[in-house]
Order: C-alpha cells, then sequence, then structure tokens
C-alpha cells in the first residue's frame, strides 16, 4: 500500500504483504471434548496474532497514520474522524472488547485479502487429511485457524463477560469476516526435527503470507 498525496490526502495503491506465524497445538474442532476446548484454542491464536498485527500496524505508514499506539501513561487513539472511523469499521465491540481487524469490508474501505499457509506437522504423509491421533483433518483445522484470524462472535468468546488485556485494547485481529478471504492455498510437509519432550500430535509450525488489497476501484483517503 503507498500513500500518494491529493489534496492534502493519500490512497492505498498497492497490496500489502506480510507473514503471520505460529508454533503450537492446532486440534481440529471435532469431538465432544476437542470441541469444549476450541474456544480457547482460538482465542490463544488470536492472542498470538493481535501481538503481530499490533506490530504491523505500527510498522506500515499508512496504517501508522490511522492508528497511534499506547504513549507511556496514555491511551492510544484513531488519527481520524469518528464518523469515519464508524464507517471503515476498524472497531467493532464484541462483549467487553473493542476488535480492530485489517481487512474490512467498509463504505469507505473494501479490502479483502489471500491466505498462502505453509503447515508443517509430525503427521505422516497423507494423513493430513484424515481424523486421528497424529494431528490430521485438516479441514477442520482451517475452521479453528480462520476463527482465530476473524472478528468473534459474542458466543465464541472465552468468557463472553470478560475483559481485554491493558495492551489488548484495542484487539487487533485480521478479518472483519472470514468471506472476506478469497484465496486460501495450503502447502502440508513434514516436519523433519525429532518430536520434542511434550510435544502433542497436533503440533504444527505454521507460516501464513497474507496479501491484503483493495476488492474494487474504490479509494480510501487518508489525512495527511
Amino acid at each position: 500500500m503507498n500513500g500518494r498525496a491529493r489534496g492534502g490526502w493519500g490512497s492505498f495503491a498497492r497490496n500489502v504483504e506480510f507473514t503471520l506465524t505460529y508454533r503450537g497445538d492446532l486440534p481440529s474442532s471435532q469431538g465432544k471434548s476437542q470441541k469444549r476446548n476450541k474456544k480457547k484454542k482460538a482465542h490463544d491464536l488470536r492472542r498470538t496474532f493481535h501481538l503481530q498485527l499490533a506490530n504491523q500496524w505500527r510498522v506500515v505508514p499508512e496504517l501508522r497514520q490511522l492508528y497511534v499506539p499506547y504513549p507511556r501513561d496514555q491511551k492510544s487513539y484513531w488519527n481520524i474522524p469518528e464518523e469515519d472511523v464508524s464507517q471503515i469499521q476498524f472497531i467493532t465491540r464484541i462483549g467487553n472488547y473493542r476488535f480492530a481487524p485489517l481487512v474490512v469490508n467498509g463504505k469507505l474501505l473494501k479490502l479483502v485479502c489471500e491466505l498462502n499457509i505453509t503447515l508443517l506437522s509430525q503427521a505422516n504423509p497423507g494423513s493430513i487429511f484424515e481424523q486421528g491421533k497424529d494431528g490430521g483433518d485438516l479441514d477442520n483445522r482451517l475452521k479453528v485457524l480462520l476463527d482465530a484470524l476473524s472478528i468473534p462472535q459474542l458466543s465464541q468468546l472465552l468468557d463472553p463477560r470478560g475483559h481485554p488485556a491493558t495492551d489488548e485494547d484495542p484487539f487487533f485481529c485480521l478479518l472483519q469476516d472470514d468471506r472476506l478471504v478469497t484465496k486460501v492455498t495450503v502447502a502440508s510437509e513434514r516436519l523433519l526435527r525429532p518430536p520434542q519432550s511434550g510435544e502433542v500430535a497436533s503440533y504444527v509450525e505454521l507460516d501464513i503470507r497474507v496479501n491484503v488489497k483493495a476488492s474494487d476501484a474504490s479509494t480510501f483517503y487518508f489525512s495527511a
């Protein structure tokens, strides 16, 4: 994305590409016991990505114009008029959380993204699509991942009455809605290093290459 001056404002003119990473347990949502743990796992993943996305907002110039991070002893704030914030739909309140998605479909800004995922695991070749103890069942594991990348519904929060941590307001996430993902590719590879002590069968190493782009010819302008 590239800011071009036009009447004191700039516009998104190129794609934004970056990589999100995760190292840890990624179970499927199958089975009653796993479904009970799905909320916790999705929230743990969401927190992992929040930290990475918060940094992305700090280092990309166009995003840094919009959002000013926490100064010491002060609240962060949005560097655009409140009415524009609501139209862009950067902030979505769910329970006591304020979620700030990067990929949005608002009145002033319409974005989509593509995900190119590399998944390394200890699963045997060909077993990644199978339900079993070696961490297969790719479709359902991707559902857990997409849930973690998106703004949750109130019922999907780990604790609907819970409060965010001090560094989670706003809580950054990738997607306003997972329907804004237009393409997903997955390369599944065998993790060649020996399993570590205590490592579960559903342990994975994920590299998620994200490509964010405008969904139409509309232009959003940033204040200088």
